[in-house]
């Protein structure tokens, strides 16, 4: 009966709110604001003065942004920038003119140091070896001497330090140099000054047969020679060590010379080529 009874009542019902509604007033409905038309062209993007995300374009194709100006319009127009790159160019050329200059001076230095070591240094030269002539033998003493030349090529003097000097009587190259005594012209007196050759004399026998004879040289002169070496011969060898005069610049020289006598010459000539005559 209930179910009946309910839908006995709806058609009233509806009757009602039908009345109500058409009686209310009209409110009309706030509708949302129209959305603005997005902008889409370059310029509307943040280029209006009154944008808050406004740049002004320093471009000429309305970029939007600021353009890096370039390092060339910055030195033109920055004179802060300008100077930095005077000075960093300025800088790297005076060190390279450092450098070169410090290279030109140590290369002259060396060339200095060379020079007075290998040229500004003294050269000594023996020269002229053969027999003590009969004139010059002292009176009396009819004993046979050596006589040779010391000569300094060189431009700063020599001073003599040892005098070492061998003798061999079957044609082979002395290998047992004695050292000379004080007594020798050479040390007696050690400095050989350039361009003023030095003789040097030397009194000698040979032990086995002292026993000497009247020899005419090639230069004319006569001399006192053993007599087991008019047909014999002789191979003598010299050494003089010497210094230069500045200590430690120049020091350390070496001047060697070997002779062989030739009686059917009647003269001495080098023997034992560069090896046993060189100067160091």
């Amino acid at each position: 009966m209930r179910a009946g009874e309910a839908m006995l009542k709806l058609p009233f019902v509806l009757a009602v709110v039908a009345g109500l509604a058409a009686n209310a007033p009209v409110v009309p409905i706030p509708s949302a604001p129209p959305a603005k038309q997005e902008r889409t062209t370059q310029e509307q993007r943040g280029n209006s003065p009154s944008s808050p995300l406004y740049v002004k374009a320093n471009c000429d194709h309305g970029c939007g942004y600021a353009e890096d100006p370039g390092y060339i319009n910055k030195l033109a127009n920055d004179p802060i920038a300008g100077f930095t790159l005077v000075l960093a160019v300025f800088t790297v050329v005076l060190a390279f003119a450092t450098v070169k200059a410090a290279n030109a001076a140590e290369s002259a230095a060396n060339i200095a140091q060379r020079t007075l070591t290998e040229l500004e240094r003294p050269y000594l030269v023996i020269m002229d070896f053969n027999w003590v002539p009969l004139e010059r033998l002292k009176v009396g003493g009819l004993d046979p001497g050596i006589r040779y030349f010391v000569t300094n090529a060189g431009k700063l003097p020599a001073i003599i330090k040892s005098v070492k000097m061998g003798f061999a009587f079957d044609g082979s190259i002395p290998t047992d140099l004695e050292e000379q005594p004080p007594i020798n012209d050479l040390l007696t007196a050690p400095l050989v000054s350039p361009d003023r050759p030095r003789e040097v004399s030397q009194k000698f026998t040979v032990e086995d047969d002292p026993s000497t004879e009247t020899f005419q040289l090639k230069n004319g002169e006569e001399a006192r020679v053993p007599t087991s070496l008019i047909l014999g011969q002789m191979v003598v060898k010299i050494t003089i060590e010497y210094d230069g005069p500045i200590t430690g610049a120049n020091s350390g020289y070496e001047t060697t010379a070997c002779w062989e006598w030739h009686s059917g010459k009647g003269a001495f000539s080098q023997f034992g080529g560069a090896q046993h005559n060189r100067r160091i």
